[in-house]
This record gives structure tokens, C-alpha cells and sequence, in this order.
């Protein structure tokens, strides 16, 4: 059936009279040259995986089976519900066409950036992830082809450099699928913030990374939405960036975190140049994914609030033994006073001025 959906699917492309979201201010607009298809996250990632924009398997809506839906793009087509679009020029696709189309042969798969509040094309960033999926070759792709992923609003890019005995591709491949576990479970301590705006100072700072003689570097994006910020900023026990870690607990009780793989891009490789991308990174965040963070954010926030509560607890127990001591200290001076109060009475000069 895997092949059928790829060989014997059927293209079917409509044309659009209502011009509906329009007026919508993040509304993107379409060319005639072109046409479009609205679709997920997880036929993107089918597309990844097997090279072609397929139907899914079973009968669609309407009882069509291994039917694919497009519309022509133009001036009264226009995307706006924030979801993933694909586009194919209308050369590469006509309506009754059979067989799939190539991720070779899309021209743009518009995702939409929340921080920019419009839909940009990312088609690059995911021809270079099927490349690097199908393929036996090892190089990766230019800094230059990630950048704009690692540049996008909204998010923190960290580096952590894996040291001199963790550069072999092993020890890579298992960050990707594992995670990555920090010394003391923080990412304060063992992460140096990359500064995404200007690329050849961010290929300079890679190049000539201060820590370990470090020759892989591990590339972390982070939305700034889940992370922590009245957290403890050295991130102990997880307060400031626990909402992108998984916690592994081992048979003596010890508490590990590591950084969930869906929030690493890749490596680069000061050597040969280039970024070994991350398969499990999750370019576009999946509800699932988004469920989670909240979770876990809200658990970074009990964590905050219960510290402040003891720091609280704290603070009182001092004043109180403060206020204790010094009216201890009032006392005994009063005792100690060898004054004459008799002769404060009304006769006393206190310097006035004589008339």
C-alpha cells in the first residue's frame, strides 16, 4: 500500500472564487504560477520520511480514497489558521496527475512564525533534513542553511560544547535520541548563549569555542515562552529551564535531568564546517510537545514560588530573632542607665535664648 499511496495516488487541484481571510492581517497570500495544499505536522513528517507529498492510508473524507487535494493558488487564495502549507509550481502538478509529489519538486513549505506573526517558507531546512535522513553521508549541511531556523524570533540558541573525549559520532547520535545531560542538571553552568544575529560572529564564536578545546558543538533553541524567569538562574533542580527536560530517575534515587532531543537542532563540526542535523528536533513544536511544555512549566513555577516561601520563612525567622535580641539589648542598657531622672524637671535650661 506504501507504494500504491506513492505510484497511484491522484492529484486533484480545485480553483477558489471566495477569497476567504483576505482582509486577515497574517493572511498569506498565493501566486497563480502555483498551487497549495494546507496540511500538518504529521504529513510533514511523512514527507520527510518517505520523499512525497502521499494521501494518508484508508479512505478520506467523502469516501475518496488515495486522492491528495491542492488549490490553485492566486488572488483569491489565502492562508491564515496558522497551519503548515505546501507549495508546488502548477508545471510540476496538474489536476488528475498521477503519482505523488517529490519534496524534490516543492517550492515552499510555509510554516507559520509566531514571533514574526506571518508565514515564512522553510523548504530549505526540511529538503536538507530528508537529505541528511536518507542519506549514508555523514557531512552534514552549511552553518549558512540553519541559520535561519537558529536566527528565528522568539526563541534563545545555546551552545554546549562536548569536550575533547565526546567527539566521536556516537556519543552525538546518542544526545540526538537520548538527550543531553549537563553536569550538576544545569544548563546555566554548562552553556554559553549564542548570539544569532550576525553569522560570521556566530561562526567565529563556534570556531574558536573557549571551552574543552570542545570540536562539536551542540546547537540548543529554546522558545522563550517556557522558560523560567524569576527561576534560580543557576537552573538548580530544574527551576529556570525544567520546562525542556526529561527527568530519569536511577535505582539509588538520584534525580538526572537531560534536555529533551526536540529542543536540539544538531551539532556542528568546527573540523569540517558544517551542522550535523538532529532528526528528532522538532521544528515546528506538535501539540503533543506543546502539552508537555506547559506541564512542565508549571511545575518550574511551584518550584520558584515554593523557593520564595522558604526564603520568606527564613526572613521572618531572622527579624523575629532580630527583634528578640535587640529588645534584649534595650533592657540591659535601661539597667545599666546610672541617671539622675530627678533632675529633668520643669527648671531645667535647655539653652534658650534669654530676651
Amino acid at each position: 500500500m506504501n507504494s500504491e499511496r506513492i505510484n497511484d495516488s491522484r492529484n486533484r487541484v480545485f480553483i477558489n472564487n471566495l477569497a476567504i481571510g483576505k482582509d486577515i492581517p497574517i493572511a498569506m497570500s498565493t501566486s497563480s504560477t502555483s498551487n497549495y495544499r494546507v496540511t500538518g505536522l504529521n504529513q510533514i513528517e511523512d514527507i520527510i520520511n518517505c520523499g512525497y507529498v502521499r494521501p494518508k492510508a484508508g479512505k478520506l473524507m467523502g469516501g475518496h480514497t488515495n486522492e491528495i487535494f491542492w488549490t490553485r493558488g492566486g488572488e483569491n487564495t489565502f492562508y491564515y489558521d496558522k497551519r503548515p502549507v505546501l507549495e508546488v509550481s502548477e508545471d510540476k502538478l496538474k489536476d488528475g496527475q498521477m503519482g505523488a509529489i517529490s519534496i524534490k519538486d516543492l517550492l515552499g513549505i510555509w510554516v507559520f512564525d509566531e514571533s514574526q506573526n506571518k508565514y515564512i517558507n522553510q523548504i530549505n531546512y526540511f529538503k536538507n533534513l530528508y537529505e541528511q535522513r536518507h542519506s549514508n553521508n555523514t557531512d552534514a549541511i552549511p552553518l549558512e542553511n540553519i541559520y535561519s531556523v537558529l536566527n528565528e524570533n522568539g526563541y534563545i540558541c545555546l551552545g554546549h560544547g562536548i569536550g575533547r573525549t565526546g567527539n566521536m559520532n556516537d556519543t552525538i547520535q546518542s544526545i540526538f535520541q537520548n538527550g543531553l545531560r549537563t553536569k550538576d542538571n544545569s544548563l546555566y553552568y554548562t552553556t554559553i548563549g549564542l548570539d544569532t544575529t550576525n553569522i560570521e560572529a556566530l561562526r567565529q564564536k563556534l570556531n574558536e569555542w573557549q571551552h574543552q578545546d570542545s570540536k562539536k558543538i551542540i546547537l540548543i533553541r529554546l522558545p522563550l515562552e517556557y522558560i523560567n524567569r524569576l527561576g534560580d538562574s543557576a537552573d538548580l533542580d530544574g527551576e529556570k529551564f525544567g520546562a525542556f527536560y526529561n527527568e530519569v530517575i536511577s535505582s539509588n534515587g538520584k534525580i538526572t535531568y537531560y534536555l529533551d532531543p526536540k529542543f536540539i537542532v544538531g551539532c556542528y563540526d568546527v573540523e569540517k564546517q558544517v551542522v550535523l542535523l538532529n532528526n528528532n528536533f522538532e521544528r515546528i513544536l506538535s501539540e503533543k510537545t506543546l502539552r508537555t511544555l506547559r506541564e512542565k512549566y508549571k511545575t518550574t513555577l511551584a518550584k520558584t514560588q515554593a523557593r520564595f516561601e522558604r526564603l520568606e520563612e527564613t526572613l521572618n525567622s531572622l527579624n523575629a530573632n532580630h527583634n528578640q535580641n535587640t529588645q534584649d539589648e534595650i533592657q540591659n542598657l535601661g539597667a545599666n542607665l546610672e541617671w539622675n531622672l530627678s533632675d529633668f524637671d520643669d527648671d531645667i535650661d535647655w539653652g534658650a535664648r534669654k530676651r
